[in-house]
């Protein structure tokens, strides 16, 4: 398998929108993979090419939080999509292309990946972690059961009332009835969690070593923000990749 879409969402709100041109190139230069932004805006559109992706407007739906739509966006693009896609967050810039280029390759497109199923937080909230799953698009969108307009979907999600955590909760109460039907076809991976995420540069405490980023192992790192104030870092991080 190659990952062709890295799916991200986010509201108007600069302190998630600023991270769209550098993760966007991120995705692009140094892994290949095509990044797609759902944007919850004041109107709809078709898929519009930007610099470094795709980005797709959603008129934002009276009566529910900006940032819970900007959320469950991701689960939903999946439908819109024709290829193999891996979901993630804005303000989350991957670093390692062994976790995501070289470890994917021998995935079966048949399979749906959870790459964070040890995530004992998460487990005991009955969630995935968004970040990450992989899957080939329209078989994640049919165990989601993406047959309903976004405005239905959007509305219904909320209507739930997980609140904040609902995208991660959607997303496990699924992920348990497709695989009572299709047991073979969730595959429950492991990252460890020894102090938050394994190889994660975190902004609650920021620290890594240069070479490290540059020989690739690091997998990920949950970016500094506002991206406005700390440009510097981050670019700075990014760059080490290069």
């Amino acid at each position: 398998m190659k990952i062709d879409y890295a799916i991200m969402g986010s509201n108007t709100n600069p302190m998630y929108l600023d991270f769209w041109p550098i993760i966007s190139k991120t995705w692009k230069e140094v892994f290949n993979i095509t990044p797609v932004l759902g944007l919850i805006c004041d109107e709809d559109s078709d898929f519009i090419e930007d610099e470094y992706g795709l980005v797709k407007k959603y008129k934002a739906i009276d009566g529910i939080d900006t940032g819970l739509q900007s959320q469950i966006i991701r689960l939903y693009l999946a439908k819109e999509l024709t290829g193999n896609i891996i979901i993630s967050d804005i303000d989350m810039v991957p670093l390692s292309k062994q976790y995501f280029i070289d470890q994917v390759v021998p995935f079966d497109e048949s399979k749906i990946y959870v790459m964070s199923s040890d995530n004992a937080e998460c487990n005991n909230n009955k969630e995935i972690p968004m970040c990450y799953n992989i899957s080939e698009a329209k078989l994640f969108a049919r165990m989601l059961e993406l047959d309903d307009t976004w405005v239905e979907f959007a509305t219904r999600l909320n209507s739930m009332g997980f609140g904040w955590t609902t995208d991660q909760n959607y997303l496990w109460l699924k992920m348990q009835e497709f695989k009572q039907n299709n047991p073979n076809d969730v595959v429950l991976l492991s990252r460890g969690w020894p102090r938050g995420a394994d190889k994660r540069i975190d902004r609650l405490w920021w620290s890594y070593e240069p070479n490290l980023v540059h020989e690739g192992y690091y997998i990920d790192s949950h970016l500094l923000r506002p991206y406005s104030q700390y440009k510097s870092q981050v670019d700075e991080l990014i760059n080490w990749l290069y």
